[in-house]
């Protein structure tokens, strides 16, 4: 940290203080939206071109567990940001490129922070504890100027959402040797014997729709078993092992979307083992379904749409109306807002959310 910045002295002398009471409104004013934990900007001062302020965690947020909480970080910047906005120079800038950070001290609830224009057009930045000990330091932060028109037209390059794509079916598909087994403890030992070994063996998982977390728990259960049974026999190692659901692509079956989530784990690991195939629940739109197909527990006959699906060259695919489609990144549509639209009702599904970054994601939101 630069000798010259005394942070023992505060506020900094020959500083002017700046008013920063209704700063994160002038923000959202200006296109910046922050969330209840990265609102930390606590004072501000400026003198000449350096812009001075003191930031902190909110009460209930942890800062003894990060080297120096993201929020925190974030939070040192908003002063510089605000004084653009103040002087009329557009919305200031968005962080770019960095070059020269260097952590100094761990844990850091609270910070005092200078920053000042370098020679370079970028930003050099100094934190303090609220004792004047280096905490972190910043080099170079070079920052682009960003309108707020710029950030509801902007062509969204970088965000994606997965699409059903329809895929080819091969005239043939279907005419594989296939047999189905249940998800019972011991199923495949039960197909050893002098028969020939089938290219597909066809699992059908249950429907769990009015109690999908005792669902998820009793069909992941069983599906893992069977996946470390199948990986560990040898005899399977020219065969696919296929999981059909119905509804777990759609959101319908969630206990289903689990089974979806640990056997895409598995493929990942034994890439062409195993297939998740996805039907429709509505039985009318599926002319092999039974109409008691979705009962807990109820297995039907190997369906016809069920081993086209499986024949198909992809690891995951859906049938709908008997259109088969596999999945496939596609470009986020924009809204009238320029992005895409979240509703401000319902849940979100925070990954990680148990981890430090995530906690403060979810608690953010």
């Amino acid at each position: 940290m630069p000798e010259e910045f005394d942070a023992g002295v505060w506020p900094p002398r020959g500083a002017e203080p700046v008013d920063v009471s209704d700063c994160y409104e002038r923000l959202a004013e200006a296109g910046f939206g922050y969330g209840p934990v990265f609102q930390g900007l606590r004072s501000a001062w400026r003198r000449g071109e350096d812009v001075f302020a003191e930031v902190a965690l909110p009460e209930g947020v942890e800062g003894e567990r990060f080297g120096l909480h993201p929020a925190l970080f974030d939070a040192a910047l908003h002063a510089s940001l605000l004084t653009a906005v103040d002087d009329g120079e557009g919305t200031g800038g968005v962080p770019f490129a960095w070059s020269g950070v260097r952590l100094h001290a761990a844990g850091a609830s609270g910070l005092r922070v200078r920053i000042r224009p370098g020679a370079d057009g970028g930003l050099s930045l100094a934190l303090a504890d609220v004792t004047g000990a280096p905490v972190a330091s910043v080099d170079s932060l070079v920052v682009r100027p960003v309108e707020a028109d710029q950030l509801r037209t902007a062509e969204r390059d970088s965000l994606f959402t997965l699409d059903w794509a329809p895929v080819h079916v091969a005239a043939d598909a279907g005419a594989m040797t296939s047999v189905e087994v249940g998800l019972e403890a011991g199923a495949l030992a039960a197909l050893v014997g002098d028969e020939v070994v089938p290219e597909a063996v066809l699992v059908r998982v249950p429907s769990y729709v009015d109690q999908p977390a005792d669902g998820a728990h009793e069909l992941t259960s069983a599906v893992l078993g069977l996946v470390q049974s199948w990986v560990a026999d040898e005899r399977w190692a020219g065969s696919q092992l296929v999981f059909v659901t119905r509804g777990a692509t759609s959101g319908e079956d969630l206990a289903g979307a689990a089974v979806w989530g640990l056997v895409r784990s598995a493929q990942s690991e034994h890439p062409g083992r195993f297939v998740l195939v996805d039907l429709d629940r509505d039985p009318d739109l599926d002319p092999d379904a039974d109409a008691d197909a979705d009962d807990e527990g109820t297995r039907t006959p190997v369906t016809s749409q069920e081993l086209v699906a499986a024949t198909v060259d992809e690891p995951q695919v859906r049938v709908r109306a008997g259109q088969v489609c596999a999945p496939r990144l596609g470009r986020v549509s924009a809204g009238e807002s320029g992005g895409p639209v979240w509703s401000s009702r319902g849940r979100v599904l925070v990954t990680g959310g148990t981890g430090g970054l995530g906690r403060v994601v979810a608690r953010a939101g």
